[in-house]
């Protein structure tokens, strides 16, 4: 709800506050403008004096807020002076050189993003959100390395994808690339065999799908091709069946609440300001189609309110049914006053 919550930073910013409370303030509001896709406004805000005076952490994350607008609005220098001001010792340094590291690449300046994303994965692995930054940054550098014909370059990169993780699938596809592009098609055609045993529904197990094929082709393995092919064309008209699943779930009036945690989940912490749960564990067939939908910010911020919306009402519900034996527990009292 942005008007009511314009009202509300409104309110807070005539108050007279200490200056490092109405610093965070600015910043909040800057954060909704951002969530909004106001960049211009939030920008305004976050490059102004009335953000000065954060506490040291509440800075940093102005200036990664800052970049990412920056970003988003294609200004990549700007983006890149911004982030070079994060503490070497920050823990949020690794998601500052990533950001910085895609706004060289960006911006043209190949040679000294592709350092900065080698700086990334090369570091020693820790908590998730870290392991996952350092395999995107693997898998950004095999793309623009196969992309520049740097074939044995990309396949170093991208052995620092972990085997498991969520780049997993999209590191095999560009390796098996790699080594086909630089003329090695029997090094590739192993690589994409194994990612066809995977789930079809991932866009690189369909890509490989038809690659595989091409490298037996590439191989003299005219049989093997196109007994390949076939099968491909079978996987593809079975993902049909699939998608044709998928718009029937989503064009259901239920399909939104099928998102949701079960009643009982939410009943145990009616928080409506608590974690949201992920969209992931509770989509049907159609998660993997709608990867972008859910990865977005806006439908990630609109599903967040949807649910907290949820939890207020049973918590409304809660107290309404609760309010019948306070009533009741009010009139002992006055009963044993008479």
């Amino acid at each position: 709800m942005p008007q009511p919550a314009e009202d509300i930073f409104k309110k807070q910013q005539k108050k007279d506050i200490l200056s490092r409370n109405r610093a965070e303030t600015w910043l909040h509001k800057a954060e909704l403008h951002y969530q909004q896709d106001q960049l211009e406004q939030a920008k305004s805000i976050l490059q102004s004096d009335r953000v000065s005076g954060l506490a040291p952490d509440l800075a940093i994350q102005r200036d990664l807020v800052l970049a990412n607008v920056l970003i988003a609005m294609k200004q990549f220098e700007q983006a890149q002076q911004v982030l070079a001001g994060v503490p070497d010792n920050s823990p949020n340094r690794i998601f500052a050189d990533y950001n910085i590291a895609v706004a060289m690449i960006r911006n043209q300046q190949t040679a000294d993003g592709l350092i900065l994303l080698a700086k990334v994965y090369t570091q020693p692995k820790s908590d998730s959100q870290h392991n996952a930054v350092m395999d995107r940054a693997a898998l950004t550098a095999g793309l623009v390395n196969v992309k520049e014909k740097h074939y044995n370059a990309a396949v170093d990169a991208l052995a620092h994808v972990a085997t498991e993780g969520p780049f997993s699938n999209d590191a095999i596809l560009v390796m098996g690339l790699a080594f086909y592009d630089g003329g090695n098609p029997q090094k590739a055609l192993p690589l994409w065999m194994a990612l066809v045993n995977r789930n079809s529904s991932d866009p690189s197990v369909q890509e490989a799908l038809s690659l595989a094929p091409q490298a037996y082709e590439k191989l003299g393995a005219l049989p093997q091709a196109l007994s390949g092919y076939r099968y491909a064309a079978a996987a593809y008209r079975a993902e049909l069946r699939k998608v044709e699943a998928a718009i029937f779930n989503i064009d259901k009036g239920t399909w939104l609440a099928s998102l949701m945690p079960t009643e009982d989940e939410i009943r145990q912490n009616l928080d409506p300001m608590s974690t949201v749960s992920a969209v992931q564990n509770k989509a049907g067939p159609e998660t993997i189609y709608l990867y972008r939908l859910f990865s977005s910010r806006v439908f990630g911020q609109k599903f967040k309110q949807y649910q907290q919306i949820q939890r207020l009402g049973m918590l409304l519900d809660r107290l309404n049914d609760e309010l019948g034996a306070l009533e009741h527990t009010l009139l002992l009292p006055k009963q044993c006053l008479h």
